[in-house]
């Protein structure tokens, strides 16, 4: 195998133990944890994953059309977000941890802020993708970019001025802010 052929087989192979070790994960959690939305978070990766093969196989078929790249590749972003989040609400620390009892007073509420994060969040994969697969231009990426990185800070900044909020979430605010002004500032 010479070059691209290479690594298009070997991105083929590890793509293949991907999907069985999600469909491991997937058959893990239905049997073996009791909460139903950790059930289908398991199941929504497996999908994920499966629905990632039938775009990796479309943009080889179709000789790498932009938008069907610029899919897969947000695909596969929002699978490893999706890993992660069941690295999480799998670990110890959550699973020992009571519900969190944090009173919430602020207009917009934390809820609606966070899910404006992940949205604004999703909307930035698709177009970073679309603009590394040559889909768009640059300013796009960048404007979203500046939006995303404003909601965060906010919502950040809400979190840890609510000095009701349990130490368990204002610690990880309090990293993404720092993160968010080494970027800034670098």
């Amino acid at each position: 195998m010479v070059g691209g052929v290479k690594f298009e087989h070997g991105h083929r192979m590890l793509a293949e133990l991907v999907g069985l070790l999600s469909i491991g994960l997937a058959a893990w959690l239905w049997r073996s944890d009791q909460r139903r939305w950790m059930k289908w978070l398991g199941v929504s990766a497996l999908a994920t994953v499966i629905a990632q093969g039938v775009l990796g196989g479309l943009t080889v078929l179709f000789f790498l059309p932009w938008w069907i790249s610029s899919a897969h590749a947000t695909l596969a972003q929002s699978f490893f977000c999706i890993l992660v989040s069941i690295a999480l609400f799998t670990s110890r620390g959550w699973l020992e941890a009571g519900p969190a009892q944090a009173s919430d007073t602020g207009s917009p509420s934390l809820r609606s802020l966070s899910l404006l994060c992940v949205a604004s969040i999703l909307v930035q994969l698709m177009l970073g993708a679309a603009f590394r697969h040559s889909g768009i231009k640059l300013l796009p990426h960048l404007i979203s970019a500046a939006v995303v990185t404003a909601l965060l800070i906010w919502t950040a900044s809400r979190v840890l001025t609510n000095h009701a909020m349990p130490e368990a979430v204002r610690r990880p605010a309090g990293l993404l802010l720092g993160l968010l002004m080494v970027q800034l500032l670098l």
